[in-house]
Formats: structure tokens, C-alpha cells, sequence
């Protein structure tokens, strides 16, 4: 492999193979001084020591041209050099790709041939799977150039080898663009733009039927007779704008509502905020269609880009996303370490109001989604901040979301205590009630008679309106049968009974709530 690429980089093992007939192998790396993983590609010279000078010297020139051609093209959807392709997953052998998956990498690829044909003036020559990288994100890259032909140099048709034959051949090793996808015209030497076109056009058959092109086995007569079946199909409904890549681009093919979502997220650092707000609007109500694997490798990762960057209005839509994206898609582990590190700094005191009442507005889902671990670490301390905070909305939002979730139920007590014997609304009071009477049934014994009853008590010194002695009442009952005769007895009765010469209650009212007691 070479002393100064081991010096350099902690090389892991072969991952995936490149060029014809796998030339190349592509090993794992990360380079030592930044721990940036990279993809190291290696040619090994001993391949070639069994076979003659002339095809040494084919498969050299080939592979010297595929590096030279790459260090001249810069390009999102183009290699950008030997070391900057990420790790390439090593089990590809039962991946099937979903259609949108297809659809999205058939633009990336038409993308990346229109940067070649139209800027850098190059025709590609050997579109097929074999030049074809998926980067470990989802991206979709145009690679091997061995066989790229400049358009303002004739020089490379001129001493370009075709290594084809008018019969069965298998040499060993190929030279020349792969025969099962190349147009009818580049076989007899004749190169365009619209030759890779074709080209692309076979692979997005094969993606849409699974299925690989017919065979020619470098037979230039197999591949002849191939074309004359393909001529003798119906060609009216194929327009002619597909030997145009622009115009490819802007076919209807491409105009896939998912798929126009997934080029608008790629493409949110551009847009301004009215844009972006149109579409975080909307972006919810087609979130469940998109395909598991798309979310983790491409929705996910924009959303928390935007969010890192976004504010006010804004920021709570994106949150908003995020959330709905990782709800069924991300395991625990997943979200812990995708989404979580973003949301920490929402979930403190300074985040901003509208995206801390989201967060409790969704405590349920994040405590299902977020291991045990981090619920206690991060979700517990947001709603007992909530819950002590002065701002009503978030008392009132906490105490929604407390019945809920277990692992907070179990730690706020004290704060239901603070806030009924400081607030003085009458809603906020009510709503701690209706959280007791989930409180009760969790709690320990002692817990419930020396701190929950505590809280009714703090309230009825409070407040004596008619809703609030009734709702006081149905928590007394429930402690009542927590707690047991003797504690009802001495704890519970003393503050019932005198409700009954309450002039907004009456015997009705109070005593059907005690049905077991009056019948003892």
C-alpha cells in the first residue's frame, strides 16, 4: 500500500471494490492527525505480474488516466479525489434499493454528468454500476474516469483502445467501457454527450426492474443484435428530450413530491426564511411516506443542521420535523446519538419558549424514544424546571405531560407541592389535581399521606370554590384507598365531613364518593 499512506491514516479493511472488473480495492481508513474518515483506493501491481507488456501497459495508462481526469473535476455528485470518498457499507449483497432511493440517485448522477458535459466538457464513456460510488451518507458519485474524453481534444477517440471482439471474450483485464451499457453509436467509435445518456438510461432500467442489462460478453455482435431489439420496440412514448442531460433534469420524472422535498432540504442553506417556513409548514403531512432509511441517511441530518441555525417561528417547525421524523424510524440508540446532542440546548432555561412547550407538548414520545438513562439525565430536569418555572404555559404544559411518563411521575412530587402553595391560578391548581390522581396510584404509601395529602390540604386552604372541593374530593377518595381505614380515618374524614355543610356542595355530592366506608 505504500509507507507514507500507512504513516499517514489507520487503514481498516477492504470495504468495497471500483473500476472494471473491481481493479481497484477500497479500503476503510481514518487519517491519524484528524480522525476524518476517508476511503484509501488501491491498485496492487502483482495483479498484473502473469500477463504481457502490452496489457500491463493498457491497464496502467487506464488507471493513470482515471486519476489524472478525477484531480480535474470538482463536483458534488463527482469523486473528488482518491481519499475523500466515505466508507462504503461491506453488506451490499441483499440491499434493495426503495424507488425514491432510485429517483434520487438517478438525479444525482443526471446532476453530476450535466457538470461534465456542460462545464468540464467531458464525456464520461463508462456509465455502469462499476463507476457508480455510494458515499456512507447516501450520496450518489460518478467515478471511474479511465475512458473521460475531453470534447475539445480528439486525441483520446484517436488512441482510445476498444478491446471488443466478434465473438465470446473474456480478456484479462478490460480496458475498454463496459459493452452492456454503452449506445449503439459509441461501439463504432463515435463519442457525444447523449452517449452517456444512454448509458444512464440502462442503469435506471436496471434499478427500476432489478434486473441487469442483457449480456454481450464483449461480443461486438451480441451487443449489435442487443441494440436492433432495443430499435424494434415502440419509441413513441420515449421523448426525445432524454438525449439532453438539462433537459432529463427538468422531466416530469423528477418532479416527485418526496423527492422535491428531499432536493429542498439538501439545499436549506440557500433558502431564504419565507421559503423555508412554506415548506417546514407542509413538510409534516408527508414525512410518513418517506422510506426509514431515507430518514436516517438524509431527512434527519438536514432537519439538524436547520435547526442548529435556525430561530423563533422557525426553529419550532423544525422541531416539529425532527421529532416526527425520529417517532417509528429511530431506535433508542439511533436517537440518542443522532438527534439527542442537538436537542440539549432547547432543553434548558434559556431555549426559547415555543420550542420548550413542544418539547413538553411531546414528552411521551421522547421519553419512548430516548434510552432510560437520558430520560432521567435530561427529560426529568426540563419538566421539573418547567415545573418551578413562573411562566403559567409551561406549568400548565408540564402538568399535561406528567401522567405519562412513569420516570417523571416518580420525582415531582416536591415540585407539585412548591408550585400548589405559590401559584394563584386557579387552572394551574386545577391541573396539579388531575396530575395527582395519577400521582396516587404510583407513589409509595407513605408518600401519598405525608405529601400528597399535604398538596389537597395546601389547596383547600386556598381555595373553597364548588370545582375545586369536588376535584379535592375524588383524590381524597383515591388516597383513601391507598392509604387505608385508619389513615382515612385520622388523616382524610376530618377534612371531608365538614364539606358537607358547604353551601356549594351537598350530602349528594360528597357522600356517594365514599361508597365502601358509608356501607361499613
Amino acid at each position: 500500500m505504500g509507507n507514507q499512506l500507512e504513516r499517514e491514516h489507520d487503514v481498516g479493511p477492504v470495504v468495497a471494490t471500483g473500476g472494471p472488473d473491481g481493479i481497484w480495492k477500497i479500503y476503510t481508513a481514518k487519517k491519524k492527525d484528524t480522525g476524518e474518515p476517508v476511503s484509501i483506493w488501491v491498485f496492487e501491481k502483482k495483479q498484473l505480474e502473469k500477463h504481457s507488456r502490452d496489457v500491463q501497459e493498457a491497464v496502467l495508462a487506464m488507471l493513470r488516466a482515471d486519476v489524472t481526469n478525477l484531480s480535474r473535476l470538482v463536483h458534488p455528485n463527482v469523486l473528488r479525489d482518491f481519499s475523500g470518498l466515505p466508507k462504503v457499507p461491506s453488506a451490499l449483497e441483499n440491499f434493495e434499493l426503495d424507488p425514491l432511493e432510485a429517483k434520487l440517485g438517478l438525479l444525482e448522477l443526471a446532476e453530476g454528468l450535466a457538470f461534465l458535459h456542460g462545464h468540464a466538457r467531458i464525456v464520461h464513456r463508462n456509465v455502469c454500476p462499476e463507476s457508480i460510488f455510494l458515499t456512507q451518507k447516501g450520496m450518489w458519485k460518478l467515478g471511474g474516469f479511465h475512458f473521460g474524453l475531453f470534447l475539445s481534444s480528439r486525441q483520446a477517440r484517436e488512441t482510445m483502445r476498444l478491446d471488443y471482439r466478434e465473438f465470446d471474450y473474456k480478456p484479462p483485464f478490460r480496458v475498454s467501457p463496459n459493452l452492456d451499457y454503452m449506445a449503439p453509436e459509441a461501439a463504432d467509435g463515435q463519442w457525444e454527450p447523449s452517449s452517456d445518456m444512454w448509458s444512464l438510461g440502462m442503469v435506471a432500467w436496471q434499478l427500476h426492474t432489478r434486473k441487469p442489462p442483457p449480456s454481450t460478453r464483449n461480443n461486438l455482435l451480441t451487443h449489435r443484435a442487443v441494440v436492433e431489439r432495443i430499435r424494434s420496440m415502440d419509441w413513441t412514448q420515449f421523448p426525445d428530450a432524454l438525449q439532453d442531460v438539462r433537459t432529463f433534469l427538468e422531466s416530469p420524472y423528477f418532479k416527485d413530491t418526496l423527492l422535491l422535498a428531499l432536493v429542498f432540504l439538501n439545499d436549506l442553506i440557500t433558502k431564504d426564511n419565507p421559503s423555508k417556513l412554506k415548506f417546514f409548514k407542509g413538510l409534516a403531512s408527508v414525512l410518513p411516506r418517506f422510506p426509514p432509511r431515507l430518514i436516517k441517511e438524509k431527512v434527519v441530518a438536514a432537519l439538524l443542521a436547520e435547526l442548529g441555525r435556525s430561530e423563533g417561528e422557525l426553529q419550532a417547525l423544525v422541531l416539529q420535523s425532527v421529532l416526527a421524523s425520529s417517532r417509528g424510524t429511530l431506535t433508542a440508540s439511533e436517537f440518542s446519538r443522532l438527534v439527542l446532542p442537538s436537542l440539549l440546548p432547547l432543553i434548558t432555561p434559556e431555549a426559547p419558549m415555543p420550542c420548550l412547550l413542544l418539547l413538553l407538548g411531546e414528552l411521551e414520545t421522547l421519553a419512548k424514544l430516548a434510552p432510560p438513562d437520558d430520560v432521567s439525565q435530561y427529560l426529568v430536569p426540563l419538566v421539573v424546571r418547567a415545573l418551578e418555572s413562573p411562566n403559567p404555559k409551561l406549568n400548565e404544559e408540564a402538568l399535561k405531560q406528567l401522567p405519562k411518563v412513569a420516570a417523571v411521575r416518580d420525582v415531582v412530587v416536591p415540585r407539585l407541592e412548591l408550585l400548589m402553595a405559590n401559584t394563584r391560578l386557579e387552572p394551574i391548581r386545577a391541573r396539579i389535581l388531575i396530575t395527582l390522581k395519577d400521582v396516587v396510584e404510583i407513589v409509595d404509601k407513605s408518600t401519598v399521606s405525608d405529601r400528597v395529602l399535604a398538596i389537597v390540604d395546601t389547596c383547600l386552604a386556598i381555595d373553597r370554590s364548588a370545582p375545586t372541593l369536588m376535584r379535592c374530593i375524588v383524590v381524597y377518595d383515591l388516597i383513601s384507598d391507598k392509604v387505608g381505614m385508619e389513615i382515612t380515618a385520622a388523616r382524610i374524614l376530618p377534612f371531608v365531613v365538614p364539606l358537607l355543610l358547604e353551601p356549594q356542595l351537598g350530602a349528594q355530592q360528597v357522600i356517594p364518593l365514599f361508597p365502601r366506608r358509608r356501607a361499613g
